[in-house]
């Protein structure tokens, strides 16, 4: 499955990726020449950022993220892998919208702290992110 996203940075998504768990050593970032993403059975992606399934999980394929047309980032991920074991570990209902909902919130961290506020992110009850900036 390719989801579109406005995710466009970088580093934000990377923090998004950490806010979730996944280990820095299941990450693999391009360095120029795309990384080939390994799917279920026979599928294949190439992608700018790559999360290794033997180093984070035990689903079908790799989770991968591209850079399209527009500058912003698709996400790869096999669709049972999303809502099943990826969801489990992510602690959402699905690890591509868990990646959103963490990358809204490290953008709107850093957009509070340019403002001098001092921030936190934290869940709610109904497992919403919530973003508190005092200052």
């Amino acid at each position: 499955v390719e989801c579109k996203t406005n995710m466009r940075n970088k580093k934000t998504l990377m923090d998004a990726l950490g806010q979730l768990g996944v280990p820095e050593n299941a990450i693999e970032v391009a360095e120029g020449t795309p990384i080939k993403l390994n799917g279920y059975l026979t599928q294949t992606a190439n992608v700018d950022i790559c999360v290794r399934k033997e180093k984070y999980h035990n689903g079908y394929g790799d989770v991968g993220f591209s850079v399209g047309s527009d500058g912003n980032y698709v996400v790869h991920v096999d669709d049972m892998d999303d809502i099943h074991s990826l969801a489990s570990l992510s602690k959402h209902k699905s690890f591509s919208g868990g990646v959103k909902q963490w990358y809204a919130a490290c953008a709107a961290k850093t957009a509070l702290k340019k403002q001098g506020l001092a921030t936190k992110i934290h869940k709610n009850d109904d497992g919403k992110l919530v973003i508190v900036g005092r200052g």
